[in-house]
Protein backbone atom coordinates (compact mmCIF):
# COMPACT_ATOMS: atom_id res chain seq x y z
CA UNK A 1 0.00 0.00 0.00
CA UNK A 2 2.74 2.30 0.72
CA UNK A 3 4.20 1.94 -2.62
CA UNK A 4 0.65 3.11 -3.84
CA UNK A 5 -0.03 5.71 -1.61
CA UNK A 6 3.52 6.96 -3.10
CA UNK A 7 2.89 6.90 -6.30
CA UNK A 8 -0.31 8.99 -5.93
CA UNK A 9 1.47 11.89 -4.29
CA UNK A 10 4.22 11.49 -6.96
CA UNK A 11 1.27 12.06 -9.24
CA UNK A 12 -0.08 14.77 -7.18
CA UNK A 13 3.63 16.11 -7.28
CA UNK A 14 4.58 15.56 -10.97
CA UNK A 15 1.45 15.47 -13.02
CA UNK A 16 2.80 17.76 -15.49
CA UNK A 17 5.30 14.91 -16.51
CA UNK A 18 1.70 12.94 -17.13
CA UNK A 19 0.68 16.10 -19.31
CA UNK A 20 4.03 15.50 -21.66
CA UNK A 21 3.45 14.72 -25.49
CA UNK A 22 7.06 13.32 -25.95
CA UNK A 23 9.45 11.24 -24.44
CA UNK A 24 10.92 11.95 -20.75
CA UNK A 25 14.11 10.83 -19.69
CA UNK A 26 14.84 9.64 -16.39
CA UNK A 27 17.41 12.61 -15.59
CA UNK A 28 14.64 15.02 -16.72
CA UNK A 29 12.32 13.39 -14.55
CA UNK A 30 14.18 13.40 -11.33
CA UNK A 31 14.71 17.09 -12.32
CA UNK A 32 11.21 18.12 -12.42
CA UNK A 33 10.81 16.20 -9.08
CA UNK A 34 13.41 17.62 -7.32
CA UNK A 35 12.05 21.41 -8.43
CA UNK A 36 8.74 20.20 -7.43
CA UNK A 37 10.26 19.47 -3.97
CA UNK A 38 11.81 22.74 -3.40
CA UNK A 39 8.55 24.31 -4.55
CA UNK A 40 6.51 22.16 -1.75
CA UNK A 41 8.97 23.00 0.63
CA UNK A 42 7.69 26.29 1.73
CA UNK A 43 10.56 26.46 4.74
CA UNK A 44 13.08 25.34 2.88
CA UNK A 45 14.18 22.93 5.47
CA UNK A 46 14.77 20.19 2.98
CA UNK A 47 11.51 17.93 4.44
CA UNK A 48 8.60 18.25 3.45
CA UNK A 49 5.88 17.39 6.35
CA UNK A 50 2.15 16.59 6.46
CA UNK A 51 1.27 20.63 6.44
CA UNK A 52 3.70 21.54 3.38
CA UNK A 53 2.02 18.27 1.44
CA UNK A 54 -1.50 19.26 2.56
CA UNK A 55 -1.11 22.81 1.42
CA UNK A 56 0.18 21.28 -2.25
CA UNK A 57 -2.85 19.00 -2.44
CA UNK A 58 -4.90 22.17 -1.34
CA UNK A 59 -3.39 24.15 -4.42
CA UNK A 60 -4.11 21.27 -6.61
CA UNK A 61 -7.52 21.18 -5.85
CA UNK A 62 -8.01 24.75 -6.56
CA UNK A 63 -6.15 24.20 -9.79
CA UNK A 64 -8.57 21.42 -10.91
CA UNK A 65 -11.78 23.21 -9.59
CA UNK A 66 -10.76 25.71 -11.92
CA UNK A 67 -10.21 23.95 -15.02
CA UNK A 68 -14.06 22.14 -12.98
CA UNK A 69 -12.04 19.09 -12.74
CA UNK A 70 -12.89 17.08 -9.22
CA UNK A 71 -9.91 16.02 -7.57
CA UNK A 72 -9.94 12.00 -7.65
CA UNK A 73 -10.58 10.03 -4.74
CA UNK A 74 -6.89 8.40 -5.09
CA UNK A 75 -5.21 11.20 -4.54
CA UNK A 76 -6.66 12.35 -0.76
CA UNK A 77 -4.75 9.04 0.93
CA UNK A 78 -2.16 10.96 3.10
CA UNK A 79 1.24 9.63 3.81
CA UNK A 80 2.23 10.11 7.58
CA UNK A 81 5.24 11.69 8.54
CA UNK A 82 7.90 14.36 7.60
CA UNK A 83 9.59 13.09 4.08
CA UNK A 84 13.10 14.09 3.32
CA UNK A 85 14.58 15.24 0.40
CA UNK A 86 16.86 12.21 0.20
CA UNK A 87 13.92 9.80 0.88
CA UNK A 88 11.77 11.90 -1.81
CA UNK A 89 14.47 11.84 -4.51
CA UNK A 90 15.22 7.65 -3.81
CA UNK A 91 11.62 7.44 -4.62
CA UNK A 92 11.27 9.20 -7.32
CA UNK A 93 14.07 7.12 -9.29
CA UNK A 94 12.21 3.69 -8.29
CA UNK A 95 8.98 5.49 -9.07
CA UNK A 96 10.23 6.20 -12.65
CA UNK A 97 11.70 2.62 -13.09
CA UNK A 98 8.33 1.28 -12.05
CA UNK A 99 6.90 3.11 -15.01
CA UNK A 100 9.73 2.65 -17.09
CA UNK A 101 7.72 -0.60 -18.54
CA UNK A 102 10.96 -1.59 -21.19
CA UNK A 103 13.62 0.03 -18.98
CA UNK A 104 14.82 1.85 -22.05
CA UNK A 105 15.68 5.31 -19.68
CA UNK A 106 12.64 7.22 -21.11
CA UNK A 107 8.90 7.27 -19.98
CA UNK A 108 6.82 7.19 -23.44
CA UNK A 109 3.28 8.44 -23.09
CA UNK A 110 2.07 5.50 -23.63
CA UNK A 111 4.25 3.93 -20.39
CA UNK A 112 2.78 6.99 -18.28
CA UNK A 113 -0.80 6.36 -19.61
CA UNK A 114 -0.96 2.82 -18.49
CA UNK A 115 1.15 3.33 -15.01
CA UNK A 116 -1.52 5.68 -14.21
CA UNK A 117 -4.41 3.53 -15.09
CA UNK A 118 -2.47 0.67 -13.13
CA UNK A 119 -2.62 2.79 -10.04
CA UNK A 120 -5.93 3.95 -10.60
CA UNK A 121 -7.49 0.38 -10.58
CA UNK A 122 -5.17 -0.24 -7.74
CA UNK A 123 -6.53 2.53 -6.13
CA UNK A 124 -10.24 1.80 -6.53
CA UNK A 125 -9.89 -1.59 -5.71
CA UNK A 126 -7.90 -0.63 -2.28
CA UNK A 127 -11.31 1.39 -0.89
Amino acid sequence: MKSVVFALVMLACSGYVAADKGDVTRDEYLKRAEAHFDKVDTNHDGVLSETERDAARARMHEKMAKHGKDMPDMMEHHMKGDLSKADYMKRAGEHFDRMDANHDGKLTAAERKAYWQSMRNKASAAQ
